[in-house]
């Protein structure tokens, strides 16, 4: 209840702001990210619009766009508004997430996993950790198969059981299974590696 109400002012903040200068992107799309935490997705949508009108050059408002559309299952003018955000700004790789996720709705694998790409390839210097969720992500559509970084966090600690125990075989196959269950994670790469030179392999 309590964070509801924050919510609600909040909104009400932005519309004070909103008022005074409708033609700053920043308020229109703070307010639609409060919706979209509220689950208000098809008030976001009309908010966003609203504010297209006044800052029609506004990628960060047709990016924000495309994620609404998204999650409302409009994944074609998902894509639209997608391609409009990067038409406008280019060299931000944040848009392709949008992109990337409208394509894979709609079947379009090739055109997803290019967009995936992009992104990663934005986040690498940036938000690393977030870069490897993407290859995730990637690797997931690549191969139309799951990743289960969870079930290879329990292979892990099954692997440092069995080390324990000194039954390395054992632990290895561990390892192997973890690996194959996520092939994402720095700390299980690097761990299965030092076990392996533990024991000069």
């Amino acid at each position: 209840h309590a964070m509801l109400q924050q919510f609600e002012q909040a909104q009400v903040c932005f519309d004070k702001a909103i008022k005074l200068t409708p033609d700053d992107y920043r308020a229109w799309d703070h307010k639609a990210v409060t919706l979209g935490r509220m689950d208000k997705y098809p008030l976001g949508l009309d908010l966003l619009d609203q504010g297209l009108s006044y800052c029609l050059d506004s990628p960060s408002l047709w990016s924000r766009r495309s994620f609404f559309l998204n999650k409302l299952g409009r994944y074609q003018e998902a894509l639209v508004s997608a391609n409009k955000a990067l038409q406008l700004e280019p060299d931000n790789g944040r848009h392709y997430l949008f992109k990337y996720e409208a394509e894979r709705q709609l079947g379009q694998t090739a055109a997803a996993i290019d967009s995936i790409t992009h992104h990663i390839d934005w986040l690498k210097p940036r938000e690393p950790q977030k870069a490897i969720e993407a290859m995730r992500m990637r690797w997931e559509l690549q191969h139309n198969a799951k990743l289960e970084p969870q079930t290879a966090m329990q292979l892990q600690e099954f692997a440092f059981q069995h080390w324990q125990n000194r039954d390395v075989e054992s632990c290895l196959k561990c390892f192997q299974a973890a690996v194959e269950s996520d092939p994402f994670s720095y700390e299980i790469w690097n761990n299965y590696g030092s076990s392996l030179s533990g024991i000069g392999r």
